[in-house]
Formats: C-alpha cells, sequence, structure tokens
C-alpha cells in the first residue's frame, strides 16, 4: 500500500469515527493544533521519533503533555500512529484532513464550462446533481473554452461530461466503428 493511502485510511478513519463522538469541525482543530505544538516544539516531535524511547514511555508523556488540552480521541490517533511507526505520516494526514473536510460533509464540485453561466443555471445544476449524489456540494467554476460548449462536473472521482466536445468525440467513435464494420 502507498504513502498515500496510509494516510487517506488513518484520515478518513480517524474522521469518521469523531463525527458521532467529538464532531467534524473539533476533530480538524485539534488535529491543527497538535500539528502547531509539533512545530513549534521540534524537541517534542524528535522525542517522539527516538528508537531508543520505549513506546510505553512515548505514551505516558502524550497523555501527559497533551491529556488536558486534546480530546481522548486525538491522543488514541497519535498512540495509534506510535504504535503503527508511522509518526512521520502525522502531517500528511492532517493536510489531507483539511482539504476533503473542510467544507464538513459537502462534496467539491468544480463545473467546467466554455462560457460564465448565470446564477440561476448554476443552481440548477447544482439542484440536480445534489438530488443524483444524495449529498450537498461546495462548487467552484472554471471557464475551459475547450469544451465548446455545454457543461463537465467533476466530483470527487466521478465525471458528468455533457459538454458538447465529449458529444462530438461519441459521434466520431460511433461513425469510427461504422466505418470498421
Amino acid at each position: 500500500m502507498d504513502g498515500s493511502q496510509v494516510i487517506k485510511r488513518y484520515a478518513d478513519g480517524f474522521l469518521d469515527f469523531t463525527k458521532e463522538t467529538i464532531g467534524l469541525h473539533e476533530s480538524l482543530e485539534e488535529l491543527r493544533g497538535v500539528r502547531t505544538i509539533f512545530r513549534e516544539i521540534p524537541e517534542f516531535r524528535s522525542f517522539l521519533n527516538n528508537p531508543a524511547i520505549g513506546y510505553t514511555e512515548k505514551c505516558s508523556v502524550i497523555q501527559d503533555t497533551l491529556g488536558e488540552a486534546f480530546s481522548e480521541e486525538v491522543l488514541i490517533l497519535l498512540m495509534l500512529l506510535l504504535k503503527k511507526d508511522r509518526m512521520d505520516e502525522f502531517e500528511r494526514i492532517v493536510e489531507y484532513a483539511r482539504v476533503k473536510y473542510a467544507h464538513g460533509d459537502k462534496l467539491i464540485a468544480v463545473i467546467h464550462a466554455s462560457y460564465p453561466l448565470d446564477t440561476g443555471v448554476i443552481l440548477k445544476i447544482k439542484t440536480g446533481l445534489e438530488a443524483a449524489l444524495e449529498k450537498k456540494l461546495h462548487m467552484y467554476m472554471d471557464l475551459d473554452p475547450g469544451l465548446l460548449g455545454g457543461v463537465r462536473a467533476e466530483i470527487e472521482h466521478i465525471v458528468f461530461d455533457g459538454s458538447l466536445k465529449k458529444r462530438l468525440d461519441d459521434m466520431k467513435r460511433k461513425l469510427m466503428a461504422l466505418r470498421v464494420s
């Protein structure tokens, strides 16, 4: 499993769990708080990464130094990262969580159009996509003259392509298939 998959699993698992306990917003804030401590006190991070110091002693220091300021959930995440020798991934886990969950439970949608769309059209697109996905969206617009016309929406790894360019490409493929037959 590559590093990005590991980071995604830890961040998604942690935030999925904490949504039900301390809440998504508080979880993200606490992750940022620990990251700030690691950045401002590099000796603390060095201590946690020191192979000469045992796991039990590191956990005890985490409980004693961070226990008053941070939730039990964050402390457990830190101890799990220590146990699995993944403490070096903490900053990347925080960054992934910040980017993915900054808008709460909303998905990020990028709408590509060849020309600026009216607010009413954007609202219809948003409403239709939210209904199809059964999720709320946070939308961004991107002007792409290469589409020729129509709209293409990218949400996570899903693409809804209603662009004229896509339709012309589909027509070209069908014509090529007819010619081969």
